[in-house]
């Protein structure tokens, strides 16, 4: 029967990892499960609350004992299986881009990047993003990296070439979709959509236009098959999507997709802004930390803690998928209540099992 407990998921998530002691096993499950009940998340909190020193959290954080990308391979390696054993068919792989502000002289890769959601320059640092969708209220966070000086272009491509998922459809905004990667998403063998950048020419009915003055003769939602000689003559289908809120080109390489279809398709790369939202404020994606080793460490926790939580809201009974916020807030109300308990019964503040009141709670079979 599949369980709804934290604390037995985590260990399957990562039962591929190899590691050379026992104590960095412990680390990875403590400040994981840390990150579910810490309201306020900083390396002193994280380290009380995973039974270490604020020394020992930061010395795992940046230690090279630990393959990051080893905890990434293992996770994704599990998520192959659990769809499988429950017929589940990803659909939608989501390639995005966040800034994560942040202050200081010793952070590394500390830069001025553009914020969609302030929409303007901030400082901090930007970690690109690849996720999973599988349906509404079921999408997991897959590789990431911190961006740096390298081409930003080429640091996607490399992620795009770990995702295992291939025939599905791919999914950007304007900001990343290129020719580079447009082929070789291709190559891999994913339909591409993605919002286009209008500042370049096409070829529509054998006559070479810019793609604004294009797009300026559409009303509504349009489509038109084009040419895209920077694309290498590429011959794909654009929706023009006019109106008082959007004026927006989506661009599919399947021609024969329906406009509707196509942009049912790209509403659906909201999700991942949805997924960077809930980190963020739950569970505290931007870390306490300056190198980029321990980031990059601390940002996979941070995707393996959200993990858990999809697959133990997955093995809940419908009626009770719970938002995250609520979820937490229960789980927290609950770690407290047995300490409490355990208090008042042995005197010593220890819960061995913190996760333990979620055994089984609502499964299904």
């Amino acid at each position: 029967m599949p369980t709804t407990n934290i604390s037995q998921i985590l260990p399957d998530v990562i039962k591929h990892v190899h590691f050379s002691r026992k104590e960095q096993k412990r680390f990875v499950l403590g400040y994981s499960s840390a990150l579910f009940l810490a309201n306020y998340k900083n390396t002193l909190r994280l380290a009380k609350l995973s039974g270490s020193s604020q020394s020992s959290v930061s010395r795992f954080l940046n230690t090279d004992s630990i393959s990051t990308r080893a905890l990434s391979y293992s996770r994704v390696e599990y998520l192959s299986d659990f769809m499988v054993k429950n017929a589940l068919t990803p659909k939608y792989i989501i390639l995005d881009e966040t800034t994560i502000k942040r202050r200081g002289n010793r952070i590394e890769h500390l830069g001025e990047f553009y914020s969609t959601t302030e929409r303007r320059i901030v400082k901090g640092i930007s970690l690109l993003s690849s996720m999973v969708w599988i349906k509404p209220k079921l999408y997991f966070p897959l590789f990431s990296s911190l961006r740096t000086k390298e081409n930003l272009t080429k640091q996607f491509i490399e992620l795009l070439k770990r995702i295992p998922f291939r025939n599905t459809i791919l999914l950007m905004d304007g900001g990343i979709l290129c020719s580079e990667i447009f082929f070789e998403a291709i190559k891999l063998g994913y339909t591409v959509i993605g919002r286009l950048n209008p500042v370049m020419d096409v070829v529509f009915n054998g006559v070479k236009l810019s793609l604004s003055s294009l797009r300026k003769q559409t009303r509504g939602t349009t489509s038109v098959e084009v040419i895209i000689p920077k694309y290498n003559n590429a011959k794909v289908k654009l929706v023009f999507h006019n109106t008082p809120q959007e004026n927006r080109v989506i661009l599919c390489s399947d021609s024969s997709m329906p406009e509707h279809e196509i942009l049912g398709h790209y509403s659906k790369r909201n999700y991942i802004e949805t997924y960077f939202k809930e980190v963020k404020q739950n569970f505290g994606l931007k870390p306490q930390v300056f190198s980029a080793k321990s980031t990059e460490r601390h940002v996979e926790l941070v995707q393996l803690a959200f993990t858990v939580w999809m697959l133990a809201r997955f093995y809940r009974s419908v009626k009770d998928q719970i938002g995250l916020r609520d979820f937490l807030e229960k789980l927290r109300l609950n770690y407290y209540l047995c300490l409490a308990m355990r208090i008042i019964q042995t005197g010593y503040p220890v819960i061995t099992r913190p996760f333990e009141f979620l055994v089984n709670s609502k499964c299904i079979t």
